[in-house]
């Protein structure tokens, strides 16, 4: 079981997990886990509950944006995180819920790309 994000900037300092994830995976009112990058380091992130009128949602918080930042996480990259882990407390106190991190780059821009060429036109054009 798995979920992916296109990172932007409304989710640098948080992520929002998608409810039926949390539903399938047992993780609904989960307090904290572990993200897995995959050079094996691991990252405790705590989660937070936000119920409203309109929407109730769970957010990865303290803990994501060490994760994203030591990562090279950059705006247009996917993240997908797969479920791999129980709800057994570790031997460090630290929770058991555990979901591996795989990131998929963006595409480097072609800067500048065309934009030469516009300009030999303009220039020849005049």
């Amino acid at each position: 079981m798995s979920f992916s994000i296109k990172m932007k900037p409304s989710n640098r300092y948080r992520v929002t997990m998608p409810s039926n994830f949390l539903r399938e995976t047992g993780m609904m009112g989960t307090r904290c886990l572990v993200l897995e990058d995959l050079r094996g380091r691991e990252w405790p992130v705590l989660m937070s509950a936000h119920c409203q009128r309109s929407t109730n949602r769970t957010d990865m918080g303290r803990g994501w944006n060490e994760f994203r930042v030591k990562n090279g996480l950059l705006d247009g990259d996917t993240c997908t995180f797969s479920y791999t882990g129980g709800d057994e407390e570790g031997e460090d106190g630290s929770s058991g819920w555990l979901l591996q991190v795989d990131v998929m780059r963006a595409s480097p821009k072609m800067e500048g790309c065309g934009s030469s060429l516009r300009q030999t036109r303009s220039k020849a054009s005049h």
